[in-house]
């Protein structure tokens, strides 16, 4: 499986507050961005992502604000399930809850802490086994780690996120 990659475009700025109507590869799909990532977790918000396939995306702070809460409804490559993280696994390992994870096919799960904090999981029960997921971060990429875990052994999927 190749690596998972989410894009998020947007107009240059720094430290400068504007609106796009439409940007740049978003297929003519009207988007508004208040303040651009580069003003350093100024809050954006975006209805549109250009990969999302038309699908409605509302982002408060994106990823490159060190953590600061960000909700997505559809994340690009998720096929059109509905995703909501409240913050990001950059930001070591402050509360995130998932619905559903990209490629995780539609399998519901939550994280409450991710295990850059201190190796602290979250799993949920389904039927007899049970389903794990967490993140790692190895050398340059963030690794998406979902096992079902039983008492005969674990089988294990592991996404890559190359950031």
């Amino acid at each position: 499986m190749g690596p998972l990659h989410l894009f998020v475009i947007y107009c240059q700025s720094v430290m400068i507050t504007t609106s796009c109507d439409i940007l740049p590869e978003s297929n003519g799909i009207t988007t508004s961005c208040d303040i651009l990532p580069e003003s350093n977790g100024i809050t954006t918000s975006c209805d549109i992502l250009p990969e999302s396939n038309g699908t409605t995306t509302s982002c408060d702070i994106l990823p490159e604000s060190n953590g600061i809460t960000t909700s997505c409804d559809i994340l690009p490559e998720s096929n059109g399930i509905t995703t909501s993280c409240d913050i990001l696994p950059e930001s070591n390992g402050i509360t995130t809850s998932c619905d559903i994870l990209p490629k995780s096919n539609g399998i519901t799960t939550s994280c409450d802490i991710l295990p850059e904090s201190n190796g602290i999981t979250t799993s949920c029960l389904m039927g007899s086994l049970h389903l794990v997921i967490y993140c790692q971060s190895l050398m340059g990429s963030l690794h998406l780690v979902i096992y079902y875990q039983s008492l005969m052994g674990s089988l294990h999927l592991v996404i890559y996120y190359q950031v």
